[in-house]
Protein backbone atom coordinates (compact mmCIF):
# COMPACT_ATOMS: atom_id res chain seq x y z
CA UNK A 1 0.00 0.00 0.00
CA UNK A 2 0.98 3.21 -0.64
CA UNK A 3 -0.31 6.57 0.89
CA UNK A 4 -1.73 9.15 -2.24
CA UNK A 5 -2.74 11.44 0.46
CA UNK A 6 -2.27 12.68 3.82
CA UNK A 7 -4.60 15.26 6.27
CA UNK A 8 -3.82 16.23 9.65
CA UNK A 9 -5.94 18.37 11.73
CA UNK A 10 -5.06 19.91 15.45
CA UNK A 11 -2.21 17.49 15.91
CA UNK A 12 0.73 18.95 18.01
CA UNK A 13 2.20 22.22 16.20
CA UNK A 14 -0.01 21.21 12.66
CA UNK A 15 -3.65 23.29 13.01
CA UNK A 16 -4.20 21.72 9.08
CA UNK A 17 -2.15 19.86 6.61
CA UNK A 18 -3.36 18.43 3.28
CA UNK A 19 -0.52 16.91 1.49
CA UNK A 20 -1.15 15.00 -1.82
CA UNK A 21 1.59 12.76 -1.71
CA UNK A 22 4.43 12.56 -4.98
CA UNK A 23 4.53 8.77 -6.68
CA UNK A 24 8.11 8.79 -5.27
CA UNK A 25 9.71 5.69 -3.76
CA UNK A 26 11.95 7.77 -1.44
CA UNK A 27 9.92 11.18 -0.08
CA UNK A 28 11.92 13.40 1.76
CA UNK A 29 10.83 15.92 4.85
CA UNK A 30 13.22 18.52 5.25
CA UNK A 31 13.44 21.60 7.21
CA UNK A 32 14.25 23.63 10.21
CA UNK A 33 14.03 22.33 13.74
CA UNK A 34 10.77 22.62 14.98
CA UNK A 35 9.14 22.76 11.87
CA UNK A 36 7.22 19.46 12.86
CA UNK A 37 8.49 17.06 10.56
CA UNK A 38 8.60 14.30 13.23
CA UNK A 39 4.91 15.37 13.70
CA UNK A 40 4.30 14.54 10.14
CA UNK A 41 5.80 11.35 10.42
CA UNK A 42 3.84 10.31 13.81
CA UNK A 43 0.81 11.15 12.38
CA UNK A 44 1.28 8.48 9.78
CA UNK A 45 2.64 6.14 12.36
CA UNK A 46 -0.86 7.01 14.39
CA UNK A 47 -3.57 6.75 11.73
CA UNK A 48 -1.81 3.46 10.84
CA UNK A 49 -1.22 2.15 14.43
CA UNK A 50 -2.09 -1.95 14.53
CA UNK A 51 -3.13 -1.62 18.29
CA UNK A 52 -5.77 -0.41 19.97
CA UNK A 53 -4.14 1.20 23.01
CA UNK A 54 -1.87 4.29 21.37
CA UNK A 55 -2.42 6.60 23.93
CA UNK A 56 -2.63 10.67 23.43
CA UNK A 57 -2.69 13.74 25.93
CA UNK A 58 -3.11 17.04 25.92
CA UNK A 59 -0.18 18.46 24.45
CA UNK A 60 -0.91 16.12 21.40
CA UNK A 61 -3.36 18.79 20.61
CA UNK A 62 -3.52 21.88 18.69
CA UNK A 63 -2.86 24.55 21.07
CA UNK A 64 -2.87 22.14 23.86
CA UNK A 65 -6.39 22.52 24.01
CA UNK A 66 -7.87 19.10 23.59
CA UNK A 67 -11.53 21.14 22.41
CA UNK A 68 -9.75 21.11 19.03
CA UNK A 69 -9.81 17.19 17.46
CA UNK A 70 -7.65 15.37 16.42
CA UNK A 71 -8.12 13.73 12.62
CA UNK A 72 -5.53 12.57 10.78
CA UNK A 73 -6.58 10.79 7.44
CA UNK A 74 -4.38 8.90 5.00
CA UNK A 75 -5.84 8.01 1.59
CA UNK A 76 -4.08 4.46 1.01
CA UNK A 77 -3.75 2.99 -2.70
CA UNK A 78 -2.27 -0.05 -3.83
CA UNK A 79 -4.82 -1.79 -1.93
CA UNK A 80 -4.53 -5.79 -2.05
CA UNK A 81 -7.83 -7.55 -3.71
CA UNK A 82 -9.24 -8.47 -0.37
CA UNK A 83 -9.48 -4.57 0.48
CA UNK A 84 -11.80 -4.50 -2.66
CA UNK A 85 -14.34 -7.29 -1.45
CA UNK A 86 -18.07 -6.10 -0.80
CA UNK A 87 -17.50 -7.68 2.83
CA UNK A 88 -14.32 -5.63 3.84
CA UNK A 89 -14.08 -1.95 2.28
CA UNK A 90 -15.31 -2.37 -1.41
CA UNK A 91 -18.23 -0.45 -0.15
CA UNK A 92 -16.20 2.38 1.44
CA UNK A 93 -13.63 2.76 -2.05
CA UNK A 94 -13.06 6.36 -3.31
CA UNK A 95 -11.30 6.84 -6.45
CA UNK A 96 -7.94 8.57 -6.45
CA UNK A 97 -6.90 10.64 -10.12
CA UNK A 98 -3.13 10.59 -10.30
CA UNK A 99 -2.69 13.52 -12.57
CA UNK A 100 -4.82 16.10 -10.92
CA UNK A 101 -4.23 14.68 -7.39
CA UNK A 102 -7.20 14.54 -6.60
CA UNK A 103 -9.58 11.80 -4.78
CA UNK A 104 -13.30 11.64 -5.63
CA UNK A 105 -15.92 10.33 -3.80
CA UNK A 106 -16.41 6.90 -6.33
CA UNK A 107 -14.12 4.91 -8.17
CA UNK A 108 -14.13 5.89 -11.80
CA UNK A 109 -12.85 4.12 -14.91
CA UNK A 110 -8.97 4.92 -15.15
CA UNK A 111 -8.58 6.17 -11.46
CA UNK A 112 -6.88 3.75 -8.55
CA UNK A 113 -9.71 2.59 -6.19
CA UNK A 114 -8.29 3.62 -2.62
CA UNK A 115 -9.46 3.62 1.15
CA UNK A 116 -9.54 6.79 3.28
CA UNK A 117 -8.60 5.62 7.10
CA UNK A 118 -9.66 8.17 9.65
CA UNK A 119 -8.24 8.54 13.13
CA UNK A 120 -10.54 11.14 15.40
CA UNK A 121 -9.52 11.57 18.77
CA UNK A 122 -11.60 13.99 20.80
CA UNK A 123 -11.65 15.54 24.49
CA UNK A 124 -12.26 12.30 25.98
CA UNK A 125 -8.46 11.01 24.69
CA UNK A 126 -9.75 7.69 23.13
CA UNK A 127 -8.30 6.87 19.59
CA UNK A 128 -11.27 6.17 16.64
CA UNK A 129 -10.23 4.32 13.37
CA UNK A 130 -12.60 4.17 10.44
CA UNK A 131 -12.92 3.89 6.62
CA UNK A 132 -14.47 6.64 5.52
CA UNK A 133 -15.68 7.38 1.93
CA UNK A 134 -17.18 10.82 1.30
CA UNK A 135 -16.96 14.41 3.21
CA UNK A 136 -17.55 13.89 7.28
CA UNK A 137 -20.03 11.46 7.13
CA UNK A 138 -20.03 8.33 8.71
CA UNK A 139 -17.90 5.32 8.58
CA UNK A 140 -16.39 1.59 8.90
CA UNK A 141 -15.12 1.04 12.04
CA UNK A 142 -11.29 -0.75 11.34
CA UNK A 143 -10.66 -3.58 14.10
CA UNK A 144 -7.04 -3.12 14.93
CA UNK A 145 -6.07 -6.99 13.81
CA UNK A 146 -7.03 -5.43 10.02
CA UNK A 147 -4.80 -2.58 10.86
CA UNK A 148 -2.06 -5.01 11.87
CA UNK A 149 -2.31 -7.58 9.29
CA UNK A 150 -2.07 -4.57 6.02
CA UNK A 151 0.95 -2.75 8.12
CA UNK A 152 3.43 -4.98 7.19
CA UNK A 153 3.02 -3.68 3.71
CA UNK A 154 5.87 -0.69 4.00
CA UNK A 155 4.34 1.21 6.14
CA UNK A 156 5.95 0.13 9.18
CA UNK A 157 9.00 0.50 7.46
CA UNK A 158 8.39 3.91 6.44
CA UNK A 159 8.21 5.54 9.79
CA UNK A 160 9.71 2.46 12.16
CA UNK A 161 13.10 4.03 12.25
CA UNK A 162 12.16 7.65 13.23
CA UNK A 163 8.96 6.46 15.50
CA UNK A 164 11.52 4.27 16.94
CA UNK A 165 13.54 7.42 17.80
CA UNK A 166 10.37 9.39 19.02
CA UNK A 167 9.58 7.02 21.91
CA UNK A 168 13.30 7.51 23.01
CA UNK A 169 12.67 11.13 23.18
CA UNK A 170 9.06 11.29 24.49
CA UNK A 171 10.16 10.76 28.30
CA UNK A 172 13.25 13.08 27.93
CA UNK A 173 10.83 16.11 26.12
CA UNK A 174 8.11 15.64 28.57
CA UNK A 175 8.93 19.00 30.22
CA UNK A 176 9.22 20.40 26.86
CA UNK A 177 5.40 18.76 25.89
CA UNK A 178 3.91 20.35 28.82
CA UNK A 179 1.69 22.98 27.68
CA UNK A 180 2.03 26.09 29.60
CA UNK A 181 4.48 28.42 27.82
CA UNK A 182 5.10 25.98 24.96
CA UNK A 183 6.27 27.86 21.99
CA UNK A 184 6.14 24.74 19.33
CA UNK A 185 2.83 25.72 17.79
CA UNK A 186 3.46 26.07 13.83
CA UNK A 187 0.39 26.89 11.20
CA UNK A 188 1.81 24.57 7.78
CA UNK A 189 -0.04 26.43 4.64
CA UNK A 190 -2.03 23.96 2.96
CA UNK A 191 -0.74 21.96 0.28
CA UNK A 192 -3.62 21.94 -2.22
Amino acid sequence: MRIRHLSIRNNRGIRELDWALPDENVICLAGSGDATKSTVLEAIRCVLHPQWNLVFDDADFYDCKPTNEICIEALLGDIPNEFRDVATYGYWLSGWDATLRQRHDDPVEGMEEVVRVRLSVGSNLEPSWMVVKDGDGEGHGVAAGRRRSRRQDGARSATHGKTQQLRRNRGARAEDRSCPGRQRQHEIPSAS
